[in-house]
């Protein structure tokens, strides 16, 4: 299983960066979902903290699930 992002097909990386609300901000973390009804998360450096998100909120989705 990965995470791509849904406009270019590109695998989502540590490292990466992203804009958040007109932010741009570093991929510092990936959650795969535990559970087949889990999203996972992608956590972000925002300077001060590290903050997780939905992988939906940049855009991304997980491929070759065999969870479900």
């Amino acid at each position: 299983m990965k995470l791509i992002y849904n406009d270019t097909k590109k695998e989502v990386k540590i490292g990466d960066r992203v804009l958040l609300e007109c932010q741009e901000v570093r991929i510092v973390k990936i959650e795969i979902p535990l559970v087949p009804a889990s999203n996972g998360r992608i956590c972000v450096d925002e300077g001060v903290e590290t903050i997780c998100y939905w992988p939906s909120m940049f855009n991304a989705t997980w491929v070759e699930r065999e969870d479900r």
